[in-house]
C-alpha cells in the first residue's frame, strides 16, 4: 500500500476481516486488522517505523490493540490501548520504547527510553509522557554557532486551522540519566538535560535547559575547551535555543 499524502510514505501488507451489524448510524463492528512487515515514515520526522507487525480488533464501538510492535531508530516500540469511534473518535493509546536512536538535530544522535500516551477526543488530543536520554553522540563536524543560527533564523510553518496537528497538544518531559557523558577522539561532553516539550504538534515549543559541565566543541570553525555552558529554551511559542558558553 502507498499513501496519497506526499509527506507520508507507507508500505507493507494489511489484511482486513470485518463484519457489521445493526443500524447504519451506530453499527456494531467485529473483526480484525493484521499488519505484516509494514513501514511508515513522515517527511518532517527524523525517525520512521519499520517491521510493523500486529493485530487490531474491532469490539463493538472500539478498535483495540491486541498486539502491535514496530522498530524505529534501532529500538522496538510497543503500542497498547484503543480507539473508540462512536459519537466521534476518542483515543487512549500508549507507546513504550527502549534504546531508540533519535537523530535530531543534525549532527546529534541520542539514545533514549520513552513512555508516551495519546489520550482524548479527536479535536483535543494530549500527547504526554517521558523521554529519558541514556546516551548521546556528537558529530566531530558539529558547529554550535551554525546550529544556533539555523534554529533562530528558521521560519516556523503555519498549519491550516483545521489541520489534525493543531488538535494534538504536547506535554512531554525530556531528561537525561545522571551525569550524562560522551567522549570520543573528537569531542568530550558531560552535562544534564531537563526539558519540557509543550505547544501543539503543529507549533511545538521547548522549555528548560541543557547544562554542559565540561567538554570541547567546534564553534565557528575553531575548536574550544568548554569550562561550562548552558543551552536554554525560554520562548513559550517556538523552539529557540539560547547558547551561553565559557
Amino acid at each position: 500500500a502507498e499513501s496519497l499524502d506526499p509527506d507520508l510514505t507507507a508500505s507493507g501488507v494489511t489484511t482486513f476481516q470485518l463484519e457489521a451489524h445493526g443500524p447504519l448510524q451506530h453499527p456494531g463492528l467485529q473483526g480484525s486488522v493484521d499488519f505484516q512487515d509494514g513501514a511508515l515514515s513522515l517527511e518532517d520526522l527524523p525517525n520512521g517505523l519499520s517491521q510493523l507487525r500486529g493485530t487490531l480488533e474491532f469490539n463493538q464501538n472500539r478498535l483495540e490493540v491486541k498486539s502491535l510492535t514496530a522498530m524505529t531508530g534501532g529500538g522496538q516500540l510497543s503500542l497498547g490501548g484503543y480507539l473508540a469511534y462512536q459519537h466521534g473518535i476518542f483515543a487512549d493509546l500508549t507507546v513504550t520504547g527502549k534504546s531508540v536512536h533519535i537523530r535530531y538535530p543534525e549532527g546529534v544522535s541520542s539514545l533514549a527510553n520513552l513512555t508516551l500516551q495519546l489520550q482524548g477526543p479527536q479535536n483535543n488530543l494530549l500527547l504526554g509522557g517521558d523521554v529519558l536520554i541514556t546516551r548521546f553522540t556528537v558529530s566531530p563536524d558539529l558547529d554550535l554557532a551554525s546550529l544556533a543560527a539555523q534554529a533562530n533564523s528558521s521560519i516556523q510553518t503555519v498549519a491550516p486551522p483545521d489541520a489534525p496537528s493543531n488538535h494534538i497538544r504536547l506535554d512531554v518531559r525530556i531528561a537525561s540519566s545522571p551525569q550524562l557523558n560522551f567522549q570520543n577522539a573528537f569531542a568530550k561532553l558531560a552535562g544534564d538535560v531537563n526539558l519540557r516539550l509543550r505547544g501543539t504538534l503543529a507549533s511545538p515549543s521547548l522549555l528548560g535547559a541543557v547544562s554542559i559541565t565540561e567538554g570541547s566543541a567546534l564553534i565557528a570553525g575553531t575548536r574550544y575547551d568548554l569550562e561550562r555552558g548552558d543551552i536554554t529554551f525560554t520562548n513559550p511559542v517556538r523552539i529557540e535555543p539560547v547558547i551561553d558558553l565559557s
